[in-house]
């Protein structure tokens, strides 16, 4: 038997793995010679970036499976994800951003349930993301350093992307 590992690096979906169809645990033990069908669940908005084994990218590997055939010793599956930026990104839903400029917060009242918020600077890094679950939410600023950022958010029938200005507290 071998020892079968897996993990999401990062926090933007989950993995889980199958033997057949039994569903199986992170450092569970597999019997020699089996099939093992890794399946990624990425969160709204994210799509497979990139599968890892043993530490070493799996090249032109993207779906949102991977199959590992004839376990012969010990695994460890990995996988990462990324934006979505071939999603819709037009969405019917309507938004109020408030304030815009922002110093210390801004408010979100969507006309729909708001499934994740994601603001992004310009370099691409999210800076901070939430899963308000509401139609309505506040994004803290406090740490953020003043810029031009996009705040994403996804909706369960497309996302929409405003320009968010945040300035200098006191001023």
């Amino acid at each position: 038997q071998h020892v079968v590992d897996f993990f999401v690096d990062g926090d933007d979906g989950d993995l889980t793995a199958h033997v057949g169809q039994t569903q199986i645990n992170p450092g569970d033990k597999v019997a020699e010679g089996e099939d093992i069908m890794f399946t990624a669940h990425p969160d709204p908005g994210f799509r497979v970036a990139a599968w890892y084994l043993n530490g070493a990218m799996v090249e032109d590997h993207h779906d949102e499976q991977y199959g590992y055939t004839g376990l012969d010793d010990d695994i460890t599956i990995s996988i990462a994800f990324e934006e979505a930026v071939s999603i819709t990104e037009v969405s019917t839903t309507g938004a109020d951003v408030f304030p815009n400029p922002a110093k210390s917060h801004v408010t979100v009242h969507a006309d729909e349930r708001i499934q994740d918020v994601r603001l992004i600077n310009m370099q691409g890094q999210t800076v901070y993301h939430g899963k308000p679950d509401n139609k309505h939410t506040r994004v803290e600023l406090s740490g953020i350093p003043a810029g031009i950022y996009i705040l994403r958010l996804v909706f369960d029938e497309g996302t929409l992307s405003k320009r968010l200005q945040v300035s200098n507290r006191g001023q």
